[in-house]
């Protein structure tokens, strides 16, 4: 098969928010907190605009995705931080290189951007050792813990 990673666009939106949809099931889902095809449209756009959508596309069909935004760092304006909102693979295409690529490929959509700091999320729900594994491989150290409640 034939593999491209490339920049998210609008006409990717709709095949991205079937995605998400698996991936909330995995990690807000769990909380009892109801989907929205609606406001992940939304999200995915504003990903878009702030040039920070990556998809993996295999055959014609995207098959995977980054979506990340971008602000200025608290501390200091003149720099700005990147955060990952969704990493997703389909399932039967995980044991390919898309994952990686797509990771690659969203770092540098978000040095273009002018992100100095970048931030990658690791769900307790989908197999934390091993992604923990991946970023050290890549160079991410640990730096916050989040912790969810739900009102």
């Amino acid at each position: 098969f034939s593999m491209l990673i490339r920049k998210g666009l609008s006409a990717d939106v709709s095949r991205c928010v079937e995605m998400a949809a698996e991936f909330h099931k995995i990690a807000y889902g769990l909380l009892g907190i109801e989907f929205c095809p609606i406001s992940t449209a939304a999200s995915f756009e504003l990903c878009i605009e702030h040039e920070l959508l990556s998809v993996a596309q295999i055959d014609g069909l995207v098959i995977g995705m980054v979506a990340g935004v971008k602000a200025p760092l608290m501390m200091n304006h003149n720099h700005l931080v990147g955060a990952e909102l969704a990493w997703w693979v389909e399932p039967d295409y995980r044991k390919t290189s898309a994952g990686l690529k797509l990771l690659k490929f969203a770092e540098n959509l978000a040095i273009e951007a002018g992100v100095k700091i970048w931030s990658m999320m690791l769900l307790e729900s989908s197999e934390p050792e091993k992604v923990a594994k991946i970023y050290d491989k890549m160079g991410y150290k640990p730096a916050e813990r989040t912790y969810l409640k739900v009102f």
